[in-house]
């Protein structure tokens, strides 16, 4: 059985440990939401992958790109822009909704167009709802290997769906 002293020893540590509760609390708090923020924020990852379809249609030899005994990024083969060759670069790479794309290229031997996906890379208008929508347009000052080098530009527009 207690005595008045020990009632009183017991109240104050009790109280003492209440605030101490409190404050562990305070701090935990005000850590989970300085760092909140930055851990739990959303992730936009469609700016990303068109990044990665660029690089793959202009650095893969299995794309674009040029090749004799070696490959060489950022030189276009004009043998190997078409249709059914880039649906095959491309066909494991595109994601689940997948993207349209659409490639102009003009160089000093002409011009060309491409067009991959186009259900949805006719829907390049739908851009402005970017909700909704990841669209990228990017221009390339790209060489051309023609039966010898030449000078181009490679405009690469592309939509997926969010």
């Amino acid at each position: 059985m207690l005595n008045k002293k020990g009632v009183f020893k017991l109240s104050k540590e009790m109280l003492l440990w209440v605030a101490r509760i409190a404050i562990v609390f305070i701090v935990v708090f005000i850590i989970l939401s300085l760092f909140g923020s930055y851990f739990f924020r959303e992730i936009d990852v469609g700016e990303i992958q068109h990044y990665v379809l660029r690089e793959r249609l202009l650095l893969s030899e299995d794309c674009l790109a040029y090749e004799d005994e070696k490959v060489y990024g950022g030189i276009i083969d004009i043998n190997k822009f078409d249709e059914t060759r880039l649906n095959n670069c491309l066909r494991y790479r595109l994601p689940k909704g997948g993207v349209g794309i659409k490639l102009n290229l003009s160089y000093e031997g002409g011009e060309k167009e491409l067009e991959i996906n186009e259900g949805l890379s006719n829907k390049m208008d739908f851009c402005v709802d970017e909700k909704n929508f990841d669209c990228s347009d990017n221009n390339y000052y790209v060489l051309v290997y023609d039966g010898g080098l030449k000078k181009g530009n490679l405009n690469i527009q592309m939509i997926g769906i969010k």
